[in-house]
């Protein structure tokens, strides 16, 4: 074969599912038979991959073959910080999606995606390498989350619910949150409260709208330099105070 040969073969999902004018996902399923996909999307599909030389990998069984599923979570690094494994709050996340996979027969996979842009989620999926996601977290990537629900690719986030969203997201009330942490302050007797975060990410925004509702309650004038910029972890929160 040419190098000009090889330069027009086919290596990504997503070029085959443009060049077949169908989704990442539906070319997924159509490369591993799936009962989903119609008879003549799978020939369309499969014909175009044999006459582009597509180099894609199908489906590997690499995991417990008892396992009806494998589900990963996917850890985008928050704004600022890189998420690392051994921190206690995210371990504790992890072993609590852990035990609820296991009840469901379900093997669990991490990865550590940067989530620049929601081909890499996609291929993630559409490589076989797993039949669903668990993002924690949105950090600023809820344009990229909608982006990837438009690929119809299943998935669920950890974080907070807005409403332009396209995709389902679980998570805590963070208004609340914001607003009961302050009115428990202002119960204690305290007046200036400074609220550090990062408002660039969702649901610190809307801690910060919680914290801001309880001000205004108590009859508690606003002041926006008690609002200081941190990132998730103590010595930024520090620095910032």
């Amino acid at each position: 074969m040419s190098d000009e040969e090889k330069d027009k073969n086919l290596h990504r999902l997503e070029d085959l599912a443009a060049l077949a004018g169908v989704s990442i996902s539906t070319v997924s399923r159509a490369l591993n038979d799936s009962p989903l996909v119609s008879d003549r999307t799978k020939k369309k599909i499969l014909s175009l991959a044999q006459s582009n030389n597509y180099s894609g990998r199908l489906r590997d069984r690499v995991y417990t073959e008892d396992a009806d599923k494998t589900i990963s979570i996917v850890i985008p690094p928050p704004q600022g910080r890189d998420t690392r494994l051994s921190d206690p709050f995210v371990l504790d996340l992890i072993g609590g999606i852990g035990d609820a996979l296991k009840e469901q027969n379900c093997d669990l996979l991490i990865s550590h995606l940067t989530m620049t842009d929601y081909h890499s989620a996609a291929n993630l999926v559409a490589s076989g390498r797993c039949d669903g996601l668990i993002v924690l977290g949105q950090s600023t990537l809820h344009k990229q989350l909608n982006m990837l629900a438009a690929q119809r690719v299943p998935f669920v986030t950890w974080g907070a619910q807005f409403p332009d969203q396209n995709y389902c997201s679980v998570g805590s009330d963070n208004r609340q949150g914001g607003r009961r942490a302050t009115n428990h302050l202002i119960r204690m007797g305290r007046k200036r409260i400074v609220f550090v975060g990062d408002c660039e990410g969702p649901e610190m925004k809307l801690r910060q709208e919680g914290y801001r509702e309880a001000l205004a309650e108590n009859g508690i004038e606003f002041d926006p330099r008690l609002v200081r910029a941190a990132h998730f972890y103590p010595e930024s929160a520090m620095e910032a105070v």
